[in-house]
């Protein structure tokens, strides 16, 4: 079922369609015959799977923006409508005002060349549950020029997609949430966009993180660590996680290891890397490799 509603075509939003064009875009019924005391198991796996279709969705559309229509305040407003969809859905955001103030210089020194400020976004499902909860961080630099230190231009436009780590979370917390899942879960984004300027982060500045911990650029496009220094500090000190999941495209040499097929894990615990990697039973849907 889920396979089916993930493979339909994604909501891509002023999609032009043909005068001549016959396909119907109405709804698409599909008819299960199934034993009779199957009928609520079935019932319920059709449930989870279009809660779980909702979150890929999100994903792929948040990921596939164009980035002058999706910047890190745009993130922060399609947040803050998603926590007013679910009463248990709590959303916080920390502008650039703020991030300032707070001393997060990592995240608002890769953020700062552009006038599209950096920010974060704190999204938490069933905030009442006591206890120490999953907390996953994802990296969003919703479009990446590598600052002062430029990117080549082939294939420039592909940076837009530096920001699947946060999209990934997005969209799992939409599926959570979509889903009616009971426990406790945070998701944290950490959103800027890289940018030359007369106002940009240079090689060979002295940053001040929000751990306190100083930092000295060489290369302002190595920024993915930066915003996530702050932001995985921020949650540990604030939110004292059961575990951390980092979701990020920090670097294309993972590309260049494993292909586009899989993704590279790192971790520091047996149980929980093997939770991630060997969530199906068939190995052809491992879609990581530890590193």
């Amino acid at each position: 079922i889920l396979s089916g509603l993930v493979g339909s075509e994604m909501c891509i939003r002023d999609r032009s369609k043909d005068e001549d064009d016959d396909s119907d875009d109405g709804d698409i019924t599909v008819h299960v015959t199934c034993e009779g005391d199957k009928t609520d198991d079935l019932q319920k796996s059709a449930d989870l799977s279009s809660a779980v279709a909702t979150g890929v969705y999100l994903a792929r559309d948040l990921g596939n923006a164009p980035p002058n229509d999706l910047y890190p305040m745009e993130f922060a407003r399609q947040a803050i409508e998603f926590g007013k969809e679910y009463e248990n859905v709590e959303v916080k955001v920390i502008n650039y005002e703020e991030a300032k103030t707070l001393g997060m210089g990592g995240l608002v020194g890769v953020g700062m060349g552009s006038y599209r400020k950096p920010c974060m976004v704190i999204m938490e499902l069933n905030g009442d549950k006591p206890g120490p909860s999953p907390i996953i961080v994802g990296k969003g630099i919703t479009f990446d020029t590598g600052g002062i230190s430029l990117k080549p231009p082939a294939s420039m436009d592909e940076m837009k997609y530096d920001m699947h780590g946060s999209a990934t979370t997005f969209g799992v917390m939409k599926a959570l949430a979509a889903s009616g899942h009971k426990d406790r879960v945070v998701g944290m984004t950490c959103m800027a966009e890289n940018m030359p300027s007369s106002n940009a982060q240079r090689p060979g500045d002295v940053i001040t993180t929000y751990s306190g911990k100083t930092v000295e650029v060489l290369n302002t496009d190595a920024e993915g660590r930066l915003v996530l220094a702050d932001a995985l500090w921020y949650t540990q000190e604030q939110y004292k996680p059961e575990f951390m999941v980092n979701l990020a495209t920090l670097t294309g040499a993972i590309v260049v290891a494993l292909g586009n097929e899989y993704a590279g894990l790192f971790s520091n615990n047996d149980k929980l890397s093997n939770c991630l990697l060997y969530t199906s039973p068939s190995p052809r849907d491992q879609r990581g490799s530890r590193m």
